[in-house]
């Protein structure tokens, strides 16, 4: 008796199961929607840095229907720059490998670079394109007024690592909006040979460091190191390892901020690439503290929150600030303030539980 029900219990859990499959089926629509048929877009990417040279991005956006296995790079763009809408020079397009990375955008042939207390603005046209055109100018900076380190443990993908915790101190102006980035940077060397072994030659670089950060205020944005603007954030990701760290002060305006960030000392050992110095020896850490415009704010912003929720098909939709007229991307410029006190012994990082 005892097995029988228990038979009928079985035999009417699968037939619930199957009345609300067809249920859920009979509710079953398809829709065929047509999509418009839009054209591309220049899309600029380009952060000006007092004092640095130019490098421009300028790439076109995916036009509908999309095109595939094919390179979206502009690379007969005309580029024209202007500081304080005085005409400077046209910018060229140039193709370079680096550090086994290839890199493709338009720079400066004379060498001109950006300075404070000037404005500087873009038109940038290409065949087949509508021209577009953007304008920025540089914030003052703030400088760094400290940093305070110590060595502590924290958890990163179940494990517990070493890393150094570091406190970078600025006294925010009052009475305006104020918008920040850090990025943190490391000294290395890296030895570039033909591809026969010879003619080897050994060049001083700065690479980037990464670092997790946990500050209330702060937006994350984690560049890929082969496409610049771009933030993949995969599943086996944590949202706060990052490469740079955006600051609104909304929260602190006028007082003196600490932003704390955490750098994973086994992270940056494994950062080290072919033809760095082995086994123990010191890195010289640079904190870069950016003053960043608010269209530049809102760009990462945005871009992040885009990025980061592609995956949530429950998450309100987000689109990208840009201040590119007629156009997409970013045009905007930055004013550093750098403390390169911290040095740091780097050896074979040992994860542990």
């Amino acid at each position: 008796m005892l097995h029988t029900i228990e038979r009928r219990n079985k035999l009417n859990k699968i037939l619930l199961w199957l009345l609300l499959i067809l249920l859920f089926l009979s509710c079953e629509e398809i829709l065929n929607i047509k999509v418009p048929e839009h054209s591309p877009l220049i899309t600029v990417n380009c952060i000006l840095d007092k004092d640095e040279p130019i490098q421009m991005e300028i790439n076109s956006s995916q036009p509908y229907p999309p095109l595939f296995d094919t390179s979206l790079t502009i690379k007969d763009a005309t580029v024209k720059l202007f500081e304080d809408n005085i005409f400077v020079e046209d910018l060229v397009y140039q193709e370079s490998y680096q550090l086994r990375n290839a890199y493709s955008n338009y720079h400066s042939l004379n060498g001109f670079k950006p300075l404070s207390n000037h404005s500087y603005s873009i038109i940038v046209t290409a065949p087949g394109f509508t021209e577009a055109t953007a304008k920025t100018n540089f914030p003052e900076a703030v400088p760094v007024l400290s940093i305070d380190t110590s060595t502590v443990l924290t958890k990163y993908s179940n494990y517990s690592i070493k890393a150094l915790e570091c406190i970078i101190k600025f006294q925010d102006p009052s009475g305006k909006k104020n918008y920040y980035k850090l990025g943190i940077k490391r000294s290395g060397k890296f030895t570039e040979c033909d591809f026969q072994g010879l003619n080897c030659k050994t060049q001083i670089f700065k690479k980037t460091v990464p670092c997790f950060c946990y500050d209330l205020n702060a937006v994350y944005f984690r560049k890929s190191p082969n496409i610049p603007g771009s933030i993949p954030l995969e599943k086996e990701d944590n949202e706060y390892w990052i490469n740079e760290v955006f600051l609104s002060d909304a929260s602190f305006d006028g007082l003196t901020y600490e932003l704390k960030v955490l750098i994973p000392l086994p992270l940056v050992d494994l950062d080290i690439i072919p033809g760095d110095i082995k086994g123990n020896y010191s890195s010289k850490i640079y904190f870069n503290l950016y003053s960043i415009n608010e269209e530049y704010f809102l760009y990462a912003r945005s871009y992040f929150t885009q990025v980061y929720k592609k995956n949530d098909m429950f998450s309100e939709p987000s689109l990208v600030y840009n201040n590119i007229e007629k156009g997409l991307g970013i045009f905007s410029g930055t004013s550093i303030s750098v403390d390169s006190s911290i040095v740091v012994t780097v050896h074979s990082g040992v994860i542990f539980n």
